[in-house]
C-alpha cells in the first residue's frame, strides 16, 4: 500500500484563563495556539503572557505551572484527534485517502488559513541556529555584494546631484552680475526641475534595487533553509570588494569601565564604561570594522547577524529636533549610516521615519493628559496652533537596524536646541524620556545601552567644571534609579527575564563629548566612584 504525505498541521487557538487568587479578582486570558509552533520554547511563550497581560510577580510561578499543564493536557487533545481522524477515514475509505485532509475538521477552529507558511523572521533565526558556518558565511558574501551594488549606485547619485548643485549656484551668481534676468531666471529654473527629476529617478532606482536585493536574500534564506547549502549561481562568483572608505586613524580617547552594584537589599551586579566620543553616530556604527580584513570582516557581520533574533539587543539612544523627518531633512551621519548599507530585516531607514511621522497628530491629540505614571514629570507641552504635527521635548521613538555593527535598535530622544541653558532637573521631560528609554529596552531584551551622557548632541568646553558635575551627578543618579525600577520589576522584562531565575544583567555605556577634555571626563569619573556601589577588586 503506497504511503501518503500527511498535510501539514494546522494550528487552532485555545484560551488560557488564570485567576489572580484574591477576592473579586479579574480573569487573565491569554490564547494560545496548539499545538506550539516550532522553535517557540515555553520561554517565550510564557514571557509574552505576562507581557501581554501584566501579569504580576507574585503570580509567575503558579501562572507557570498552570500554563505547562494547560498547553500538556491541549496538546494531547489535540493529537487524539488528529489520531481519531486518521483512523475514521481508514475505515471509511478503506485505505488512507491521499485527498483526505486530517486537520480539515480543526480549520475553523484555528483561525488560520490552510496555506500558512512561515515568515522570513522565524526561517532566519532557524537557519543562524543550526546552520553551517561555511554556507553562512555566503550570505554575508552575498550581503556584501548587495551592499557593493548600492555604494555604486548612491557613487552616482552623489556625483551627479553634486555636480547640478554646482551649476545651479554658478546660475546663481551669474544672475547676480548680469542684466538680462528673464533668461538666466529660465536657465536657473530649468537646472532646479532637473536636480528634481534626477534626485526622484536616483530615488526610485535605489528602492527598486532594495526590494530586488531583499526578494533574493530571501530566497537564498529559503533555499539555504530547505537544501542546507546554497547553489553557486546564488552566490558571487568574484571576489567582491568590500566597501572600505578612507579610514582615518584618530589618536585613542579615554576609556574607563567599572562593575557596579544597583539596589539596596537585593543587589544586582552590571557593567559600566565611561568613554569619550567624536560624533553620536559612533554608538550606532564603528567605522574601524569597515577597513578590517575580509575575513575579520565576515566573522564579525555573522556575529552581528546570529544576535540579531536573540535576547541580547544592542541599543543607544540618539538626540533628535522635533521634526519626526530630522535625520532625513538634515542628512544627518546616522542617516547616510543606515543608507549606504542594505537593510534586509525591517524597512529602509526613511520608511520606519514616514511611518512614525504618520501618527504623531493622532499620538499628540491622545496624550493631552499624560499616564498616571509620568504626571510626576513637568510639562514641556510648547505646541503653537497647527504644531501639532511635531514632537513634544522628551518623547521618545524607535528605530530597528540590521546593518548596523554596533546595535539592532536605537531610540531617539527628543530635545531642543539650548541644553546647556535649561535648568536639569529630576521632574524634566528630557528625564522622563530618558526613563522610558530604559523601561524601553528592559521590556524588549535590550541589555547593551549607550547614551550620552549630558544629554547634548554638539557641546563644547564653555560651562564651568562645577555645571559638568552637577549634570553628570543629577543624570546619574537617576539612571541608577531607573535601573534599579526595571531591575526590581519582573515584569519590567517580559520577554526575557521575568520568569529567569537570574537577575537581569546590564551594560550601560556613558559618552562624554572629546571636546570637552580630560578634566571633565575625570570629574566625571570621580562622580560615578560617589553614586554607584562598584565591586571590589581582588588583588592577585
Amino acid at each position: 500500500m503506497p504511503q501518503t504525505e500527511i498535510p501539514a498541521r494546522i494550528l487552532r487557538k485555545r484560551k488560557f484563563i488564570f485567576t489572580l487568587g484574591y477576592p473579586n479578582s479579574p480573569e487573565i486570558a491569554f490564547d494560545i495556539e496548539i499545538p506550539i509552533p516550532p522553535f517557540t520554547d515555553f520561554t517565550t511563550l510564557f514571557g509574552n503572557l505576562v507581557h501581554k497581560t501584566n501579569l504580576p510577580y507574585a503570580c509567575f510561578d503558579a501562572a507557570r505551572s498552570q500554563l505547562q499543564e494547560f498547553i500538556l493536557k491541549e496538546t494531547r487533545s489535540y493529537e487524539d484527534d488528529i489520531a481519531d481522524s486518521s483512523v475514521l477515514d481508514f475505515l471509511h475509505e478503506d485505505g488512507p485517502s491521499s485527498e483526505f485532509d486530517y486537520d480539515q475538521k480543526f480549520r475553523m477552529d484555528s483561525g488560520m488559513t490552510p496555506d500558512v507558511t512561515p515568515h522570513f523572521d522565524e526561517d532566519f533565526k532557524e537557519l543562524m541556529k543550526v546552520g553551517r558556518t561555511e554556507e553562512l558565511l555566503k550570505l554575508i558574501r552575498l550581503e556584501s555584494e548587495m551592499n557593493f551594488s548600492l555604494a555604486q549606485k548612491l557613487e552616482q547619485r552623489d556625483a551627479e546631484l553634486k555636480k547640478l548643485r554646482a551649476e545651479c549656484e554658478d546660475a546663481v551668481e551669474r544672475t547676480k552680475e548680469t542684466s538680462d534676468l528673464e533668461e538666466h531666471s529660465y536657465n536657473l529654473s530649468v537646472l532646479n526641475d532637473k536636480l528634481q527629476l534626477t534626485e526622484a529617478n536616483y530615488c526610485n532606482q535605489i528602492k527598486a534595487l532594495t526590494e530586488r536585493n531583499r526578494s533574493e536574500f530571501i530566497r537564498a534564506v529559503g533555499i539555504l533553509k530547505e537544501n542546507g547549502n546554497l547553489p553557486n549561481e546564488n552566490c558571487n562568483k568574484k571576489s567582491v570588494p568590500l566597501n572600505k572608505p578612507k579610514f582615518v586613524e584618530h589618536p585613542p580617547v579615554l576609556d574607563e569601565s567599572f562593575t557596579i552594584y544597583i539596589g539596596n537589599q537585593l543587589k544586582s551586579m552590571h557593567n559600566a564604561r565611561l568613554l569619550q566620543y567624536r560624533s553620536l553616530d559612533e554608538f550606532c556604527h564603528d567605522r574601524s570594522m569597515e577597513s578590517m580584513d575580509r575575513t575579520v570582516y565576515e566573522s564579525s557581520r555573522l556575529n552581528s547577524l546570529i544576535n540579531l533574533y536573540r535576547r541580547d539587543l544592542k541599543a543607544a539612544v540618539m538626540l533628535v529636533d522635533r521634526d519626526p523627518l530630522y535625520h532625513m531633512h538634515t542628512q544627518t551621519e546616522f542617516f547616510k549610516l543606515c543608507e549606504k548599507s542594505v537593510e534586509l530585516h525591517f524597512d529602509p531607514i526613511d520608511v520606519q521615519l514616514q511611518k512614525i511621522a504618520g501618527t504623531i497628530s493622532t499620538l499628540n491629540k491622545s496624550q493631552r493628559h499624560p499616564p498616571s505614571n509620568q504626571r510626576c514629570f513637568d510639562s514641556m507641552d510648547t505646541r503653537l496652533h497647527g504644531d501639532h504635527d511635531l514632537f513634544r521635548p522628551g518623547d521618545v521613538y524607535i528605530t530597528c537596524h540590521s546593518n548596523l555593527n554596533s546595535v539592532q535598535v536605537v531610540f531617539h530622544l527628543v530635545t531642543d536646541q539650548h541644553w546647556d541653558k535649561i535648568d536639569l532637573t529630576s521632574r524634566h521631560p528630557y528625564i522622563n524620556g530618558l526613563r522610558n528609554c530604559i523601561r524601553l529596552a528592559s521590556k524588549n531584551a535590550v541589555r547593551t545601552l549607550a547614551l550620552p551622557l549630558f544629554l547634548n548632541k554638539d557641546v563644547t568646553e564653555s560651562q564651568p567644571l562645577a555645571f559638568y558635575q552637577g549634570r553628570a551627578d543629577l543624570l546619574l543618579k537617576c539612571i541608577k534609579g531607573f535601573l534599579i525600577e526595571v531591575c526590581s520589576t519582573g515584569a519590567s522584562n517580559a520577554n526575557c527575564a521575568a520568569f529567569n531565575e537570574r537577575s537581569m544583567h546590564y551594560n550601560i555605556i556613558f559618552g562624554v563629548p572629546e571636546t570637552l577634555g580630560p578634566k571633565i571626563f575625570e570629574a566625571t569619573v570621580d562622580t560615578i566612584l560617589q553614586v554607584f556601589h562598584l565591586v571590589p577588586t581582588v588583588n592577585v
